[in-house]
């Protein structure tokens, strides 16, 4: 296992397209780091610089203690789970799992060793015979971890691995990632565009956006203090709501007007806030923020707004509700017993000590 550094990390193609701008991560031994973002972020191509198979414009990367810039993917000590698992067809599974290791004219009996412990770990030895035609997706992807595992590499370094694999199976194969971390404790670098996944897997995660790194932190302090509007938005499943309004002083308090309502800002933002007063703004809270005043606890005047429900989506444990407030739309998570029927009138509670206000220029966030 060893630390990754990078360092002023660029890649900039020949049509002057900046795909990567100046991405710096510290990457700790033993870390399991997650790369996030949409499609396009620039995650695939850090990634792919750091294992040696794409060319860097600017910028350094160190394993270990080694400036890796220049050296061969070969010969970086890296291990890569692919999108498409990429295993030979002709091979069966021990000699997909066991091929790197005979070109680095490893023993025989070292061969056997590493590939049976590792198919023990994976839980895979019964398939070691069958060929890749006759394994399922999932079988599939353990294979190609194992050929990863089998290396004893400093880094692993997996590219999307889960995204041919169905809804259930994804699951499964995350829980078994995280499994594997925990039981070989080598550094890891993930890249997926689904958050979740990200939220689930990574001591640490950087979320991405236009080829920069937006917030790089541990999974629950980029949920609950995104660093912009971007990160609020694309952290989180149903994603925060966002509000766009004005701030106001009255009676020596603070408001947030939306025109088809306000809400009282709470005393604990204020310091932070009244300096924008008379300004645009934008507000954001998450779904499981917003309450029917019927079973909210904290309701109040000041934090109570008039709704309409568009649309109901029963998820078994919660129903998602798609609310109208005047020009707002927005989406509560409310409790599965309770269901408004479409086109009911509600009052809803939003937690103002839960909500995020964000520039209307730069979209930083304030509070």
């Amino acid at each position: 296992m060893a630390q990754v550094s990078i360092r002023n990390l660029s890649k900039i193609y020949a049509n002057k397209v900046s795909a990567v701008d100046n991405v710096n991560l510290g990457i700790e031994r033993s870390e399991f780091v997650v790369l996030v973002g949409p499609s396009g972020c620039g995650k695939s191509t850090t990634l792919r610089m750091v294992a040696g198979l794409e060319e860097m414009t600017a910028g350094e990367i160190w394993i270990g203690d080694r400036l890796v810039n220049g050296v061969p993917a070969k010969d970086r000590n890296i291990a890569m789970v692919f999108q498409n698992y990429a295993l030979y067809p002709h091979m069966n599974a021990y000699d997909n799992m066991a091929f790197a290791l005979k070109l680095r004219k490893h023993t025989k009996s070292e061969i056997e060793t590493r590939v049976k412990e590792a198919a023990e770990i994976l839980g895979v030895t019964h398939l070691l015979t069958r060929k890749p035609r006759q394994l399922s997706g999932g079988e599939r992807q353990r294979i190609a971890l194992g050929r990863a595992i089998v290396r004893h590499p400093l880094v692993f370094l997996f590219d999307e691995p889960l995204s041919n694999l169905d809804a259930k199976m994804r699951v499964q194969m995350r829980t078994e990632i995280d499994k594997l971390h925990l039981k070989i404790k080598t550094t890891m670098i993930y890249v997926t565009h689904d958050q979740t996944e990200a939220m689930a897997l990574g001591d640490r995660i950087a979320v991405m956006r236009h080829g920069k790194v937006q917030q790089f932190d541990e999974p629950l302090k980029v949920y609950d203090h995104p660093a912009n509007k971007f990160v609020a938005g694309f952290i989180g499943s149903p994603p925060m709501n966002f509000m766009d309004g004005k701030l106001y002083k009255q009676n020596g308090a603070l408001y947030f007007d939306a025109e088809d309502f306000k809400v009282k800002i709470p005393q604990s933002k204020y310091d932070k806030l009244v300096s924008y007063a008379g300004k645009k703004i934008f507000f954001g809270i998450r779904p499981e923020c917003i309450f029917d005043r019927l079973f909210a606890t904290n309701a109040t005047e000041a934090n109570t707004i008039p709704a309409v429900c568009d649309v109901l989506e029963t998820m078994g444990a919660n129903n998602f509700v798609y609310l109208v407030s005047g020009k707002h739309k927005f989406i509560a998570v409310f409790d599965a017993s309770n269901k408004p029927a479409p086109g009911s009138n509600l009052d809803v509670v939003l937690d103002m000590e839960k909500g995020r206000f964000f520039d209307a220029d730069t979209e930083e966030t304030i509070t």
